[in-house]
């Protein structure tokens, strides 16, 4: 009896893992104003699923496992190259705590990071019980993937009206449940190899493996194109990244005249479908040209969006070598520019548009500085190098294909905000997971015999399935948080303020953080001034400085509502030192938050 109470509980949990796993990849969300989607979100509504059910299922497998998880599996599972990387490079992000501007942002980051490490503990420590789980979790990544692809061809086909790009004027209007272009090309490529290490390891000559083998082949295909429509040059060149990198290892280990040629007809298929899907679609024409022509000349790299904010990273990095604290990048920013000064600073109106480096390699530098970078870059190195031995040793398409997805992602990293986009988070620490679960082949995928618990396992699993009882309540309040920051939005683009300040009284009573939301609350200042509620736009300005203080426009708010000349003339001089004089700033903090 309790050996198939444990199977069906095991069962529940695999399903928790799926549906953890699904779910954020489709969450979206939606503002309605009289009946009418007024907008469409699709940032939070992901990092709230992935918050809930990760959490649900961190609490339901300690309690399942109280009694059954033993320190030698989490051992199995900690001690690992790439993991004690991982462990050190949280660390040192955690400790960037200490001279952090904005704890929230660094909470913001600090808690994704810590739930996602923890999921790839656990599932590591049941995979030494059970070595199936990671084709499980390989099949729950491609499915989400798959729908995800399926909606965009059908937004190609016909425009789903409860769907609507973030920017439509880019000329992409099938961005599929991610919102932009670059978000759902980064979100396919992020499972790719792993969906094409699944074709290649499918056997089977008749009945159903050549049908799950076609059904695969042909889902790889249609994301090619897919991927190929959506006019990402960052995915363009980690997908070329991977490729080039698969292809270079499976020749290394010198593979028999038979599988040569069956991998250069498989490797001519995918070029030439590729190649098609970019010479039919003018626009894929025009963005693989500009990517190669970046290639081709460095110097016109460095004068682009992306080299001015490496650049300035770098000016960040010079004065802030332990960096600037871990999620404080688009805070700190403003102070640090010292080329092209005004590339997203516009005046008038002046604002801060500037939120990420546009690459995590780069966002990284600055916020976890030099030590946080190596530390980082080790860790990838290490996580590449757990498959690449895999492969190496027994030869397994798998560990191939899953080597070269992180190569993919570590390139795609290099000129896009990858990390720092929550589904794409989870989605990276999936791969982190799938790229280090090589467990020894077992008799029916489990393990001879358990070790015996240690008497202080239950209690510590009882301690952290409570520890993620509170994470889940808290991402519950972060829905409604995030619903209230959309709806003041949403009133304030209508010139609704009584529906502003309404949502706006609640939004600051409501626990929660993203790192969008200085955003909000200045416009909620805004409204109440309108409105002539001048207490409430003066707390909703500072909130909005709390959360970014070199805000450009918030500090010209508080200069325009000042009560007397003296307060008036100290914002405003703080506003023209972050506008004009940012260079002064290095090594002090400021404005004050008072005169």
């Amino acid at each position: 009896m309790a050996s198939r109470a444990r199977r069906d509980g095991d069962r529940l949990l695999a399903a928790l893992v799926q549906l953890a796993i699904v779910v954020p990849a489709l969450a979206v969300g939606w503002v309605r104003d009289d009946g009418r989607i007024a907008a469409v979100l699709y940032r939070e509504p992901k990092l709230v699923a992935a918050g809930v059910l990760g959490w649900t299922f961190a609490a339901a497998f300690l309690w399942a496992w109280r009694r059954r998880l033993t320190a030698a599996d989490l051992a199995a599972a900690i001690e690992r190259p790439a993991m004690l990387a991982l462990g050190a490079f949280l660390a040192y992000l955690a400790a960037t705590g200490l001279w952090v501007r904005v704890p929230q942002n660094y909470f913001y980051e600090l808690d994704q990071y810590l739930l996602l490490a923890l999921l790839v503990v656990l599932l590591l420590a049941w995979t030494e019980r059970d070595a199936r789980l990671p084709g499980r979790v390989r099949a729950g990544l491609v499915a989400s993937l798959a729908a995800v692809t399926a909606v965009g061809v059908l937004q190609i086909l016909a425009p789903l009206p409860f769907l609507s790009p973030i920017d439509p004027e880019i000329g992409v209007a099938h961005p599929s449940l991610m919102g932009y272009k670059n978000p759902a090309a980064l979100a396919v490529l992020g499972q790719l190899f792993l969906l094409a290490g699944w074709v290649a390891e499918t056997r089977g000559n008749a009945g159903r493996g050549v049908s799950r083998r076609l059904g695969l082949g042909l889902l790889l295909a249609v994301e090619l194109v897919y991927l190929v429509s959506l006019r990402s040059r960052t995915s363009y060149a980690a997908l070329a990244a991977g490729s080039v990198f698969l292809v270079g290892l499976w020749l290394a280990r010198r593979p028999p005249r038979r599988a040569l040629l069956r991998g250069a007809a498989a490797a001519a298929a995918a070029i030439a479908l590729v190649a098609a899907a970019v010479a039919i679609h003018a626009p894929a024409r025009e963005r693989a040209r500009s990517a190669l022509a970046y290639a081709a000349s460095p110097r016109a790299y460095l004068e682009s969006d992306r080299g001015v904010y490496l650049r300035n990273t770098l000016n960040m990095a010079r004065h802030r070598p332990l960096g600037v604290g871990l999620g404080d990048w688009q805070t700190q920013y403003p102070v640090f520019r010292s080329v092209r000064r005004t590339a997203d600073f516009m005046d008038p109106p002046p604002d801060v548009d500037v939120r990420r480096a546009h690459s995590d390699h780069v966002q990284l530098l600055g916020e976890a500085g030099w030590p946080g970078l190596v530390l980082w870059l080790g860790f990838l190195l290490l996580l590449a190098a757990a498959p690449i031995r895999g492969y190496l040793r027994d030869g397994r398409p798998g560990a191939l294909f899953a080597a070269a997805q992180v190569v993919a992602l570590a390139a795609a990293m290099a000129s896009d905000y990858y990390l720092e986009m929550p589904y794409h988070k989870l989605q990276f620490f999936l791969v982190v997971y799938l790229a280090l679960a090589a467990p020894p082949r077992r008799p029916n995928g489990r393990a001879p015999c358990a070790p015996t618990p240690t008497k202080a396992m239950p209690a510590a699993a009882v301690v952290l399935a409570l520890v993620a009882l509170l994470q889940l309540g808290y991402h519950v309040l972060l829905a409604r948080k995030v619903a209230l920051a959309a709806a003041v939005a949403t009133s304030y683009r209508r010139g609704d303020d009584a529906a502003v300040l309404a949502a706006g009284r609640e939004l600051a009573a409501v626990p929660g953080h993203t790192k969008t939301l200085f955003r909000d609350y200045l416009l909620v200042a805004h409204s109440a001034r309108q409105a002539g509620a001048d207490a409430l736009a003066g707390a909703a300005a500072r909130k909005s400085l709390e959360l970014h203080p070199y805000h450009l426009n918030a500090l010209r708010f508080m200069a325009t509502v000042a009560a007397d000349p003296e307060t008036a003339a100290h914002w405003r001089r703080a506003y023209e030192h972050v506008r004009d004089e940012a260079v002064h700033g290095y090594e002090a903090r400021y404005p004050p938050s008072d005169p």
